[in-house]
């Protein structure tokens, strides 16, 4: 079975996907993960082949300096969710959905076009 998992760096739930991600892979499934280039060396070492967003915006909430979403400026609960909501979610999720739609297909979609 070829399976493919599309992954955002947020800095939790990682560990439970990396485990049925290696126990798929460790089952003869091809996996192939597609996700921002912090998590890159956390897939690869489950046997899964890696592909980083082409499109989408990359975050890395190792560190303080590539996290996207940055929550920790925001001064209100209601702050952090439209940090999250705008950045991540609403923002670019029409580049998130290019970048699967392509790597499932290995073609732009038809739906895109250039002008947006």
């Amino acid at each position: 079975m070829r399976i493919l998992v599309a992954g955002w760096d947020s800095g939790g739930g990682v560990e439970a996907v990396q485990t049925v991600v290696r126990r798929a892979a460790a089952h003869g499934h091809q996996v192939r993960v597609l996700g921002t280039e912090g998590l890159r060396d956390r897939f690869t070492s489950t046997g899964a082949s890696f592909r980083v967003y082409r499109y989408a915006p990359d975050n890395d909430c190792r560190s303080a300096e590539t996290d996207l979403v940055k929550d920790w400026e925001a001064r209100t609960s209601i702050g952090q969710f439209i940090r999250v909501r705008d950045r991540v979610m609403f923002g670019p999720a029409r580049e998130f959905c290019r970048d699967v739609v392509e790597e499932l297909t290995g073609s732009r979609p038809t739906w895109w076009s250039s002008t947006r």
